[in-house]
């Protein structure tokens, strides 16, 4: 299943699936934003690359909940990669059913200036995470180094990374967190990433 909101970046990918042989019956392509929260009237704002939702009274554009897809379809993930430059929190909230009953990894950007823009708090999200059962965190720098492994409830260590991102000298920018139920899959992880 492959979600994206842009009607022009949609098409990029349903190009992209028919040039690699993906089998549209076994492809579930929705062309639709989330959030987690039902909203309306949003226009799209494409700057730079990026996309985000701007109030918009001339615009029919609404949110669903991921939750809201994944019922719709019956859809089983067993892992979940976000990437919407400061509306991964959003994201990850619309979720909490599916988070809670099919227990998927979950790999999203973690961008202390996009989720500041958006008025999220970059820790926010790890409680949330944690209530409902994730215990580690995989944190790879914005080149796919792995850096580190967490508990998802350290957040000293957390707090001090996103900081980072701000004095960084090496260009590290945001990280890439891969969010994982139990330390025996962590590790698991780990050495698979080390092969």
């Amino acid at each position: 299943m492959a979600i994206e909101g842009e009607t022009f970046y949609n098409s990029l990918i349903l190009q992209n699936l028919k040039n690699n042989g993906f089998p549209k019956e076994n492809t579930i392509i929705e062309n639709i934003y989330i959030s987690d929260e039902f909203q309306s009237n949003f226009a799209p704002s494409l700057k730079d690359g990026s996309n985000s939702l701007v109030s918009s009274s001339n615009s029919s554009i609404k949110t669903q909940t991921l939750d809201w897809v994944i019922s719709r379809h019956s859809f089983c993930p067993d892992f979940i990669k976000i990437d919407t430059d400061g509306f991964d929190f959003k994201v990850i909230r619309s979720a909490i059913q599916t988070l809670t009953k099919f227990k998927p990894l979950i790999l999203f950007e973690w961008d202390k200036f996009f989720l500041n823009k958006n008025k999220e708090d970059p820790l926010s999200i790890f409680k949330v995470l944690q209530q409902i059962g994730y215990q580690y965190l995989i944190i790879f720098d914005n080149f796919g180094n792995v850096l580190t492994s967490e508990n998802i409830n350290n957040l000293n260590n957390l707090s001090l990374l996103i900081e980072y991102t701000e004095k960084s000298n090496q260009n590290i920018y945001y990280y890439d967190v891969l969010v994982i139920r139990s330390k025996e899959q962590c590790d698991e992880l780990l050495i698979n990433l080390a092969r």
